[in-house]
């Protein structure tokens, strides 16, 4: 295989289209015809299904069931009752499957058969009952598989476990099962078996998956046209799993779920998940859960990524539904007449959980409960309907399997952050409201809510002053607002005259961004001979076509700017203690916002504030030991139990020049998700350097949970009086942030995500011309297809900066570099006047000749006309 990562592809950037339903009986009585109907509805879903070269490999199929307990039967003698077995699936490299079995075989009878077991009183009736472990071949057929799939195609076998006799039936069974899976993927780990891998490891249920084309499904493992495998559910899927190549592996279902879609928000879903693991805590495992790590398979993809959340949620006594909706909310805050329960149901989380936002569709199992959903913005499709014998069919589209019409008693289709569920167990089919209704009302969540702590983001009148003309002003800023003093720190923090009058202006004066035309046809940042920011070598990416964006003014519904700040509560358990949370309406705050911060006085949310300055005349080596510093205050903050950091560069002087805000909030993020302590803490920036709204998505793409633009805030208040702003500054400084607001959500909705909360640390930004070594210190996992400079370069800016802005007597002069608009000696534009003119000449020089000749055709036709 070649190294891609000296490439310009990135496997982690593939998109394929995904197929996904359910079939199940809601009396509970399992049968042949559910896995017929299953296995007829993914051959129908083909063309969901990519196709290789060879022309019989695919990118993924399969089925998950409950455990075909007549089929084994028929095999084994003394196979158990239902639910007093497991079956587990393994897929293992056949070039390793002879060393793997007997590592696979001994470390199965260590964890089966315990020295020291403690048997409950209450199971003493099943004290008989043996841990017995069978291996079964599971029967193939690989003539059928194309070259593709057949070259990687895992060596197959199925393991059956006996229940011991000290683990109860159902649900501690499933956990100790799942328990045992994650020991077993550490050993095998620490064997370098890397191709080792389960798909499924149950009580309940079996996953049959792989790479052949998913009409071939049944012709490859021949237990699915057995008559004897029947199942009273099936989960079944074509495609495979989100953000990675094909392989046997990453074929759906996975252990739980099939999902349809894309997660935009991943990388930042992922930092939280790990950076949590120090916090989780659950009765089921006491000795902190070092059995389950990691949580996540990072070499699954986001499907599988999602299945392993969703699983940890559900082994930790949550049910399936519940579990689900925690990860796929839908867009409860904008419902004016959303029901209190389910509203204070989704706030609660909401504070546990982010979204995994993305489109999705997603079918779900825990074997007990089956049923779909939908993400918040209802981006893929999923119908359904229901029969007078009793089958709820729901699929990516309808017609995947044929039933009479007269038979049908309702269709239907989930919209946005809905769900259907299917109870076996109680043999009911459960519409959306039905199962919201049921999860909303089980806890105290309206009381428990009651814990936030709202701060306003909205400008209070009892922090203006009345004037003799009647118009109401702020009371005085954070800084010094002097002409000389503002333009030095205007200078020190790289502003330029365009961004004052271009950008900063126009935003306080109509609420809303200024539009410009023909893009950005300047050199890239790495190129420029003018100084740049660090942001400018961030571009935004974009959501594919397989993942579309949203439109910020027209889907406003299901936009949320709402942030939270403070220690984040353990995932795994629930109490009103979850709600301990400063609640923000927007992470951007004025400064009276951030006065309220730092006032608070509220134990629970302790604050510290971390300067981010450093000496200038150390050059790069200060720089470095400053962020060093700043990295290990933070942890030492998190350390003393304050909740929210705030990271200031307040105080720049004639000394200190400020730290790129950028490199201090990359910096500090990532080295506490690295210290495990990241969600303890929440991350609030005191920024002089945030002016634009690239700005402000670039701090919080890589970690910021709110920002403060002090600086930005008193140019819109002092701004020239020639030029002042027809409104009140009340007014303008107002507009201003809610520009920052409307653009940031520009922004994520490019990405496809609806949340901000989902946003934070989601690095859905491209490097161009920073080096590698910069981005694996302060922006790990950031795509960068090119090298380029390192903080030896962002130094020496950093430095030109401060001499512009504090040795340049009496008062600085703020350069205009024309980066949006080309200026005589400014940065160079592809289509400056000179290019635009020579055009212009080149037209109407085409023009001319084309008349010119057009004159002597005239001429000559006359000739022949003549003649």
């Amino acid at each position: 295989m070649p190294d891609l990562s000296k490439t310009l592809y990135r496997p982690e950037l593939g998109q394929d289209s995904c197929g996904t339903g359910f079939i199940a009986r809601t009396t509970g009585v399992p049968g042949h015809d559910i896995v017929q109907l299953a296995l007829e509805a993914i051959g129908r879903m083909e063309h969901r299904n990519g196709i290789n070269v060879d022309g019989l490999s695919g990118v993924g199929a399969g089925i998950l069931t409950h455990i075909p307990h007549r089929l084994l039967a028929a095999e084994i003698e003394d196979l158990p009752e239902p639910g007093d077995y497991a079956l587990s699936m393994f897929f293992l490299s056949p070039k390793k499957a002879k060393a793997a079995q007997p590592l696979i075989k001994s470390t199965l009878k260590q964890i089966f058969n315990p020295q020291n077991p403690q048997s409950p009183a209450s199971q003493s009736k099943i004290q008989n009952l043996k841990s017995k472990i069978e291996w079964r071949a599971v029967p193939v057929n690989p003539v059928i598989l194309g070259k593709t799939a057949s070259q990687s195609c895992p060596f197959i076998k199925q393991v059956i476990i006996h229940r011991p006799a000290h683990i109860a039936r159902g649900n501690a069974f499933e956990r100790f099962l799942f328990t045992a899976r994650k020991h077993l993927e550490t050993i095998a780990r620490q064997a370098g078996l890397d191709d080792f891998y389960i798909a499924s490891l149950s009580a309940k249920t079996v996953v049959y998956k792989g790479l052949m084309r998913p009409p071939h499904l049944a012709d490859f493992y021949l237990d699915l046209a057995n008559p004897l495998f029947e199942s009273a559910l099936a989960v079944m899927h074509t495609g495979s799993s989100a953000d990675t190549t094909s392989g046997w592996r990453h074929a759906q279902p996975c252990r739980m779920i099939a999902h349809d879609g894309k997660i935009n928000a991943l990388p930042g879903n992922i930092n939280r998940i790990q950076a949590r693991a120090s916090t989780l805590t659950s009765p089921y495992w006491p000795n902190n859960l070092k059995d389950l790590q990691p949580i996540i398979d990072m070499k699954g993809g986001g499907s599988a990524i999602l299945d392993n959340i969703l699983e940890a949620l559900v082994r930790a006594g949550r049910d399936i539904q519940h579990g689900i909706a925690m990860l796929m909310p839908e867009s409860w805050e904008s419902l004016l007449d959303i029901d209190p329960d389910r509203h204070a149901f989704y706030r609660f989380h909401a504070a546990l959980m982010e979204p995994w936002d993305g489109p999705a569709a997603v079918t779900f199992t825990d074997g007990r409960h089956v049923g779909a959903a939908l993400d918040c913005n209802g981006l893929r499709p999923m119908r359904y309907l229901t029969t007078n014998t009793n089958l709820v069919i729901a699929a990516s589209e309808t017609g995947v399997v044929a039933i009479d019409e007269g038979n049908i008693t309702a269709k239907g289709k989930l919209g946005p952050g809905q769900m259907i569920l299917v109870d076996l167990d109680r043999r009911l089919f459960l519409t959306n409201d039905q199962v919201k209704n049921e999860l909303t009302r089980r806890s105290q969540y309206r009381e428990w809510v009651r814990g936030f702590k709202p701060l306003p983001t909205e400008t209070r009148p009892a922090r203006f002053t009345l004037t003799k003309n009647g118009r109401f002003y702020q009371a005085p800023p954070k800084v010094n607002t002097t002409p000389q003093w503002l333009a030095r720190l205007q200078a020190t923090f790289g502003y330029t005259c365009e961004e004052i009058m271009d950008i900063i202006r126009p935003m306080a004066g109509d609420g809303k961004e200024p539009t410009g035309s023909m893009g950005d046809d300047t050199a890239l940042a790495v190129l420029s001979p003018k100084p740049r920011p660090l942001y400018h070598y961030f571009k935004q990416r974009f959501a594919q076509a397989s993942s579309p964006a949203i439109d910020p003014l027209r889907e406003t519904f299901v936009m949320s700017l709402t942030t939270r700040l403070g220690a984040r509560p353990n995932l795994l358990t629930e109490s009103a203690k979850h709600a301990r949370m400063v609640e923000l309406a927007s992470p951007v705050l004025t400064d009276a916002d951030m006065a309220d911060l730092k006032g608070l006085g509220d134990p629970r949310f302790r604050h510290h504030i971390i300067p981010i300055r450093y000496p200038v005349d150390q050059g790069v080596n200060g720089l470095l030991q400053a962020i060093k510093r700043l990295c290990t205050m933070a942890k030492r903050a998190v350390d003393d139990g304050h909740a929210i950091i705030i990271l200031s560069d307040l105080g720049v002087d004639e000394r200190h020049a400020p730290i790129p805000n950028l490199l201090a909030v990359g910096a500090v993020h990532h080295y506490l998700l690295q210290q495990g302590k990241r969600m303890r803490v929440s991350l609030a920036v005191e920024s002089g350097e945030v002016r634009e709204v690239h700005h402000l998505a670039c701090l919080i793409g890589y970690g910021a949970n709110a920002v403060n633009p002090y600086l930005a805030l008193a140019t819109v208040e002092s701004l020239p009086p020639a030029q002042e702003i027809e409104l009140d500054l009340t007014v303008a400084k107002r507009n201003y942030i809610r520009a920052l607001e409307a653009g940031l959500l520009k922004i994520m909705s490019k990405m496809g995500i609806s949340t901000v909360e989902s946003y934070v640390g989601s690095h859905t930004f491209e490097t161009i011309g920073l080096s590698q070594d910069l981005i694996d210190r302060f922006f790990i996992g950031t795509l960068s297809r090119l090298g380029g400079v390192g903080l030896k370069e962002i130094a020496a800016e950093a430095q030109r900066w401060h001499q512009a802005g504090f040795n340049t007597p009496p008062t600085p002069r703020i350069e205009n570099p024309g980066f949006y608009k080309s200026r005589s000696k400014g940065e160079i534009h592809a289509f400056d006047p000179e290019t635009v003119q020579a055009l212009h000449a080149a037209v109407r020089m085409e023009g001319a000749l084309n008349a010119e000749a057009s004159g002597q055709q005239a001429v000559v036709s006359g000739q022949w006309a003549a003649g």
